[in-house]
């Protein structure tokens, strides 16, 4: 973390599209989290999209971000949104969330095998998990070059969680979209 979230206009709207279409119109239950939330700008607007029936879970293992996410969907009038505290290797989230978003988060999981088994656990029947990250090699923002992940290695530690690919987008010029489903 540390860097500035990519603007919307830089291809975050493919991610926004992922978690809040899922391929057919917004259910007014939906419930989804992001993990970690970028410093709740593309919270802000998942809480908005859901609307006032559904629920924006955004979990973060740092107690001070989940801390500063609950002041700011208080600020900005977002019942919607619910502050998890989670782990290293549990999100600590609830059953039945429709869509998982773990943005630019992989190069920090420890035991992302482990992560991934229990990020699935929450997902009800035909929810989905995405990855997004910044592709591997240097230029433009984010993580230094080092902490950037191979998609082959996001999509084995997924694999061996239990998760199946279900489909891969670059979203240029630096980002990549990774939707699994469990098996």
């Amino acid at each position: 973390m540390g860097h500035a979230p990519i603007d919307v206009a830089q291809g975050r709207g493919a991610l926004l599209e992922f978690v809040c279409d899922l391929g057919q119109a917004i259910r007014s239950r939906l419930r989804l989290p992001e993990l970690p939330p970028q410093v709740c700008g593309e919270l802000l607007q998942l809480a908005r999209r859901v609307g006032p029936n559904g629920i924006v879970y955004a979990e973060d293992i740092q107690p001070q971000m989940v801390d500063y996410i609950e002041q700011r969907a208080q600020r900005e009038n977002l019942r919607s949104v619910r502050p998890i505290l989670g782990t290293a290797t549990d999100p600590l989230l609830p059953p039945g969330v429709d869509a998982i978003l773990i943005d630019d988060v992989f190069h920090e999981l420890d035991d992302p095998v482990t992560f991934f088994r229990n990020a699935s656990k929450s997902l009800k029947p035909g929810g989905r998990l995405g990855v997004v990250d910044f592709l591997p090699g240097g230029g433009g923002p984010g993580p230094a070059p080092e902490e950037r992940p191979d998609p082959k290695a996001v999509i084995a530690a997924a694999e061996a969680a239990g998760l199946y690919l279900q489909k891969r987008e670059d979203i240029p010029p630096f980002l990549f979209l990774l939707v699994f489903e469990r098996r």
